[in-house]
């Protein structure tokens, strides 16, 4: 049975993200946690997932130029991040969405489907956040 793990970057006084709808106050979204080597899956809540796919396409998509939410060019580690998220399946839990821009996106609708992928035979699953 897989594992489910939550990874989230929350700011000491809670703060989860500014006002312009990301979390100005990290420095870089890169995986901090060494669990990259285990994770065979990503999990992510529909409004997470929009910010998430917008944030590593733009790395994907032109890695040396900085980032449009932030100004500041991609860490090496974001990077390598952007690298494997790129190839990595992600599932994104909504009831309302159908479509998205990476091939490897698939959707869940409700936590038994989570419950089935646990089942699945793999390494690790990673959950980000799971928002709606």
């Amino acid at each position: 049975m897989r594992k489910l793990i939550a990874g989230m970057k929350v700011s000491v006084d809670g703060k989860m993200e500014g006002p312009e709808g990301y979390a100005e106050w990290v420095d870089a979204w890169s995986e901090e946690y060494g669990l990259m080597p285990q994770i065979d899956a990503c999990l992510l809540g529909s409004i997470m997932y929009a910010g998430y796919e917008r944030y590593w396409s733009a790395i994907q998509n032109e890695p040396d130029k900085p980032l449009p939410m932030t100004g500041k060019l991609p860490t090496p580690e974001e990077l390598e991040w952007a690298r494997f998220a790129e190839h990595t399946p992600h599932y994104v839990l909504s009831n309302t969405m159908t479509s998205a821009a990476w091939p490897k996106t698939r959707f869940v609708r409700s936590l038994e489907d989570i419950a089935g992928l646990k089942q699945q035979p793999a390494r690790i699953s990673i959950s980000w956040a799971v928002r709606e």
